[in-house]
């Protein structure tokens, strides 16, 4: 345990290093300082603000999602465990690649008291829904900002292609798992057969039941949360307004800079793009491609002053949801919440 402790502190610290390496390196290879310096005094506190709440109410609508997917199937369950809940999702999935944060929050829930089965289903559905409006709202955004992508990205059809192909694969998957036990118990056998076949695993079937009950646990539980339509609309349509929170934050940086100029629909359109296109980095909190990402969409808006805006940006939307994270997952622990 020791051990695993000691790797899991070296793995955040290299994480944390790597992104601080990636904004340095912009900042140091630009007039990024310079910039930052001469505009760090004409900034306009009132719009970042406004960028700091948009990121409060993103956490808060995450914990609220949770909370009414949970109390779907546990109807005591609480809000702080939610909110709780979701901060360790944010704090995993910006500590570790493809921002993996579910396993942890699945992990967090079956501390708290909830069976892993049904714990599964929660965070399962809740990312499934997060999946489909995030490939909708993106795609809507394309489909209308159409001449705006195409002059950003060269090869907009591959990238909107590999999105589709990536995000379907997800969606398919986790459908299948929840909907038909039967085809994914054949699934489960043949991947067991391939790690028999491989030697990968000592005890194939011993892992195979051990899977297949876990399964068969979140199959019911899913099967209870299917029958329930107008929770799914309801959290989409939340999630819909999360994400549209976290996509206006460049815009409000962007007034903080005492810019205009810059359509707000382009930029929201934007950030949708750029954050689901992060999702397939397979860095710690899309590292590199979060902010490569950031340069190409929206310098021709900033100018000048892109690179502390991109530093900006990284601190409210990122480094503060590892700050708040850890926060809220040691004061969690301390008062036995988990």
């Amino acid at each position: 345990m020791k051990g695993s402790a000691t790797a899991k502190k070296r793995f955040t610290v290299i994480t944390l290093c790597l992104s601080v390496g990636v904004l340095l390196y912009f900042l140091f290879t630009t007039d990024g300082i310079d910039t930052l310096w001469r505009i760090k005094s004409n900034i306009e506190p009132i719009w970042l603000l406004w960028a700091v709440l948009a990121v409060i109410g993103r956490w808060l609508i995450e914990g609220y999602v949770l909370l009414i997917l949970s109390r779907h199937l546990d109807p005591h369950w609480q809000f702080r465990k939610s909110f709780t809940v979701g901060m360790i999702g944010f704090l995993y999935s910006a500590l570790t690649p493809f921002a993996a944060g579910e396993p942890m929050e699945i992990y967090a829930m079956n501390r708290m008291g909830m069976g892993a089965g049904a714990s599964g289903s929660v965070i399962t559905v809740k990312a499934l829904i997060y999946q489909v409006v995030m490939l909708g709202y993106s795609l809507f955004f394309v489909a209308v900002k159409l001449a705006y992508f195409r002059q950003i990205l060269i090869h907009l059809a591959l990238i909107v292609l590999a999105t589709l192909i990536i995000n379907g694969i997800f969606i398919t998957v986790m459908l299948t798992v929840m909907i038909n036990a039967k085809l994914t118990k054949k699934i489960l056998r043949l991947s067991m057969k391939v790690i028999y076949a491989t030697r990968f695993c000592r005890h194939p079937r011993r892992l195979y039941r051990k899977i297949y009950r876990q399964l068969i646990s979140f199959h019911d539980s899913a099967a209870i949360m299917g029958r329930s339509t107008p929770l799914y609309l309801k959290a989409g349509v939340l999630t819909l307004i999360q994400i549209t929170f976290s996509s206006v934050i460049p815009f409000f940086i962007y007034r903080s800079f005492h810019l205009r100029g810059a359509s707000f629909f382009t930029m929201l359109a934007a950030d949708t793009f750029v954050t689901m296109a992060s999702e397939f980095v397979p860095l710690p909190g899309a590292t590199g491609g979060a902010e490569g990402g950031f340069f190409l969409f929206f310098q021709s808006a900033f100018g000048s002053a892109i690179i502390p805006a991109i530093l900006l940006w990284r601190v409210i939307t990122y480094y503060s949801s590892i700050v708040f994270g850890y926060l809220t997952t040691s004061i969690a622990s301390k008062h036995h919440l988990m």
